[in-house]
C-alpha cells in the first residue's frame, strides 16, 4: 500500500500489530491527533508478540478470539522491555521504522495520510517479519501483496549492483 487515507473517529484504538511484510511507514496528520505505542522489534519482542497475537489474547494477526487478560505492554515490560508513547498532532509526519510493534489510539477525530514502503536498508528485518508472518499463519488479505516475487526483483538488483561493481573493480584494476 503506497498510499492511503485513513479517517478515524475519537476513541478509536488500533491494537498491536506489525506493518506486513516489516514495512516502514510514513504518516502524516492533517488534522486530529494520535498516539502511538511503540515495541522496539528486538528478537525476544518479536518471540512474545507473536506468542501474544496467536494465543488469541488479542484481535492481532487476524484472530477473531479476544482475551482481556493479557496486555501486550505488560508482558513486554514484565520481560525488560520497554514500550515507548509517540503523540503526534495536526500536521506533524512520522516515520515508523520496517518491523516496530505498534498500537494507535486517536484522542481527537483524525483525518491521516501515509503509506506503507520497503527499502534495502532494512531488508534483514523485513525478511524476519516475513518469516515470523509465515510462523503465525498470518492470513492473506493481511500480508504485503506479491511480497515474495518483489523480493526475488530486490535479490536480483542486489546480484546486478554485485556485478558491477565487480566490473568496475576490474576495469580499475586493468587501468594501473
Amino acid at each position: 500500500v503506497s498510499k492511503y487515507c485513513l479517517m478515524s473517529a475519537a476513541g478509536s484504538y488500533t491494537d498491536f500489530h506489525v506493518d506486513f511484510g516489516g514495512t516502514a511507514v510514513w504518516y502524516h496528520v492533517y488534522f486530529g491527533q494520535k498516539i502511538f505505542y511503540f515495541i522496539e522489534p528486538t528478537q525476544k519482542n518479536l518471540k512474545i508478540y507473536s506468542e501474544w497475537a496467536t494465543n488469541g489474547t488479542s484481535g492481532g494477526a487476524g484472530s477473531k478470539k479476544s482475551n482481556v487478560n493479557a496486555f501486550l505492554p505488560d508482558l513486554i515490560i514484565s520481560a525488560g522491555g520497554d514500550v515507548f508513547e509517540v503523540h503526534l498532532k495536526k500536521g506533524q509526519t512520522m516515520f515508523i521504522p520496517s518491523g516496530w510493534i505498534h498500537a494507535v489510539f486517536t484522542p481527537k477525530d483524525s483525518l491521516v495520510f501515509g503509506g506503507n514502503f520497503v527499502h534495502r536498508h532494512s531488508l534483514e528485518m523485513q525478511l524476519t517479519i516475513f518469516r515470523l508472518e509465515k510462523k503465525m499463519r498470518v492470513g492473506k488479505d493481511y500480508k504485503f501483496p506479491f511480497y515474495q516475487k518483489l523480493m526475488w526483483y530486490v535479490a536480483w538488483d542486489f546480484l546486478k549492483e554485485g556485478d558491477d561493481l565487480m566490473m568496475q573493480k576490474s576495469d580499475r584494476d586493468a587501468t594501473n
